[in-house]
């Protein structure tokens, strides 16, 4: 709520909890004269919800309001209007063009570069990653996606309409998906991150590169079984 971190909440959640639990069951028990006594939760529980552009102005407000100590202020991030914007678009009766358009005027352009880093996958593994992540990218998020790639490095270099905070996130998401995809398809584990407002430095792909790398990491597929 304080944009301390803007990553899928449930996500962030079930880390920490993960390593409370193991603190509390591993850790606490072998240290001595450590206790912890039972404090009442300073009122109902809020609901989890996914991204916090998922909870309304008064959902923020109240759950902000809910009764920790207040914290030294510190610099905010800019304010998060562009879910809310994007949703009254969706559900208004407009074309497609006029929402572009509108959504153009209304947004800034941020700039979001992804880098690739895996120690097993093979360049064939990471160049096949992004052409996946960019076609997605593009698809369903708007996103002008670009694969880069130079000797065994590979890099995706995007830009969209949103602040950087917010565009930065949704790509974090969505090649954080592909790559969870890849490991269960063919067992290559590549670590993507999404870094805001950085741009490529190596070399951009063409097509006809990218469709051939796709016919070679088929056919690692099928010799693979």
């Amino acid at each position: 709520m304080k944009h301390y971190f803007t990553a899928p909440i449930k996500g962030y959640a079930k880390a920490v909890s993960s390593i409370y639990n193991e603190f509390m069951t591993r850790i606490a028990p072998k240290l001595p004269g450590l206790t912890s006594g039972v404090t009442e939760p300073p009122g109902p529980r809020p609901e989890v919800k996914k991204w916090y552009g998922d909870y309304s102005k008064e959902e923020r407000e109240a759950i902000l309001k809910g009764g920790t100590p207040a914290a030294p202020a510190l610099p905010q991030a800019p304010a998060n209007d562009v879910d809310e914007l994007i949703k009254k678009l969706v559900a208004s009766p407009l074309s497609d063009m006029v929402k572009r358009g509108l959504l153009k005027s209304s947004l800034p352009t941020s700039k979001v570069l992804v880098v690739l880093n895996s120690n097993s996958a093979t360049h064939v593994d990471k160049v096949e990653f992004a052409r996946v992540a960019s076609s997605i990218l593009d698809r369903h998020l708007d996103v002008d996606a670009r694969v880069c790639s130079s000797d065994d490095d590979v890099q995706i270099q995007c830009s969209g309409l949103g602040t950087e905070i917010v565009l930065t996130g949704a790509i974090q998401a969505v090649c954080d998906l592909i790559s969870e995809g890849m490991r269960k398809r063919v067992g290559a584990i590549i670590h993507p991150t999404a870094v805001a407002g950085e741009s490529a430095y190596l070399d951009e792909v063409g097509f006809l590169v990218l469709a051939k790398n796709r016919r070679m990491f088929n056919l690692k597929r099928l010799a693979n079984g």
